[in-house]
């Protein structure tokens, strides 16, 4: 939060949470298993209102960066992985 408002985000959220945790199955009988990588795709284009992003957790960086570029991508909106992290 403090990153996104020190660039000068004004509408700066949490949109997504990971669970850093030993086990890569379901211990906690939730029906899910905990999803150890997230990341964030942005929109190339710097145009005011036309910012696109996506936020995802993934079990592998791969597919959390993949999902996040999926997520993010529109129309012609060129996306790139900003930011990603693994527990």
């Amino acid at each position: 939060m403090k990153h996104c408002e020190r660039v000068g985000g004004r509408q700066c959220a949490v949109v997504i949470t990971l669970h850093n945790d030993r086990h890569w199955d379901d211990n906690d009988a939730t029906g899910s298993p905990y999803d150890h990588c997230g990341a964030l795709a942005v929109g190339k284009s710097r145009s005011p209102g036309a910012a696109r992003w996506g936020a995802v957790s993934a079990k592998t960086r791969n597919d959390t960066e993949d999902l996040a570029l999926t997520a993010c991508i529109s129309g012609n909106e060129q996306c790139e992985v900003r930011e990603w992290v693994c527990t």
